[in-house]
């Protein structure tokens, strides 16, 4: 899909020349249907060789069929209003002309448009109109329009061009890319989107399953710990153990108050919190062991 956005912006250096059925004498104005036509044929063209660049794959393959981007560009009310003769030569039977060309545009299409721009970029079809110089009331777009007609010396045929045709063709070439690919921009962003909640399940079974890891490890190692100090503690003299009894107790409520302020310290998360709890508790109980075993009593041999 980003190859359909960059395509929407293709300059197009010029448009050929197209011609009619004869005229009835080789006099030819600015007002005349037969010229007109052939600029608004010309400019259908332009536009579908534009749209069908945009709606290519990254394979170069079209998205879209070319009959389905006729039909889009036929559904489009084209005219020209407002027409007057910019420029007569007098040794040339070629007129310079300016007009407005107006499109009334379905209503599905520009629906379309929107909500394919919303899903790109958070842009809208007056984004686009604007970029090109055009006004939009509803579903009527115009565009200034600058063409040249000339009828051939025998006058059986009528010759128009479009002057500096690029913002004209790029115009509606965006909008019936957009409503084109509609569906399968949609699809796309629905399996982009798919895949990443996929990615992320997957991250968080991983992140899951170690810190499952951590807490069963950091779990062995309290009780280990626990096992120790106890063993510990029972082979010291009943005599002297007693004395030490509230020695011990004291270090307990030290132990559990100092572990579970490093915890909550250390970590928002409640399985890193414990870990951190068991940890420090099966440090200080290792080293407290140390400690105790000097008052253990080995039996001589």
């Amino acid at each position: 899909m980003k190859k359909w956005m960059a395509a929407a912006g293709v300059v197009v250096a010029g448009l050929g020349l197209g011609g009619c059925d004869a005229l009835s004498n080789n006099a030819v104005t600015c007002l005349s249907p037969a010229g007109q036509g052939v600029v608004l044929d010309l400019a259908k063209d332009e536009i579908e060789k534009l749209t069908s660049r945009a709606v290519e794959g990254d394979d170069g393959q079209p998205l879209v069929s070319i009959g389905s981007l006729r039909a889009s560009i036929a559904s489009m009310a084209f005219s020209i209003e407002d027409v007057r003769t910019s420029k007569e030569d007098p040794d040339s039977t070629k007129k310079f002309c300016a007009g407005t060309l107006k499109a009334t545009v379905p209503v599905a299409v520009i629906a379309d448009a929107e909500e394919t721009f919303e899903l790109l970029d958070g842009s809208s079809v007056n984004d686009l109109v604007d970029r090109y110089g055009a006004e939009r009331s509803a579903n009527v777009i115009e565009i200034p329009l600058d063409f040249t007609i000339q009828p051939t010396d025998d006058g059986k045929d009528v010759y128009a061009e479009i002057e500096a045709p690029n913002a004209l063709t790029s115009l509606f070439s965006g909008l019936v890319s957009a409503h084109a690919l509609k569906t399968r921009i949609q699809q796309a962003q629905a399996d982009q989107a798919q895949a990443e909640a996929e990615q992320i399940r997957l991250e968080t079974e991983a992140q899951n399953a170690e810190k499952t890891a951590r807490l069963t490890d950091a779990r062995s190692r309290y009780q280990l710990a626990v096992q120790g100090i106890n063993a510990v503690w029972q082979a010291i003299p009943v005599d002297t153990r007693d004395a030490m009894t509230p020695q011990q107790t004291a270090f307990n409520r030290r132990k559990n108050a100092a572990c579970a302020m490093q915890a909550s310290r250390y970590s928002t998360d409640e399985t890193d919190k414990e870990v951190a709890r068991m940890d420090c508790e099966t440090q200080l109980m290792n080293s407290r062991a140390n400690e105790l075993s000097r008052y253990v009593q080995y039996d001589d041999y």
